[in-house]
């Protein structure tokens, strides 16, 4: 019981990070990769799908 229960707690950022990269999925691109661009880069329709 005690187990289920740390997993839950364990995965609730991924669930997070899961549901907040469906709904932003340019934002989540450049994660950790924006010091790469001078500007805000734009990307296409295929690279967001």
């Amino acid at each position: 019981m005690a187990d289920t229960i740390l997993t839950i707690i364990l995965l609730l950022p991924v669930y997070g990070v899961l549901i907040w990269t469906f709904f932003h999925p340019e934002e989540s691109m450049l994660l950790g990769n924006r010091w790469m661009y001078k500007g805000e880069p734009e990307f296409s329709e295929d690279a967001i799908r």
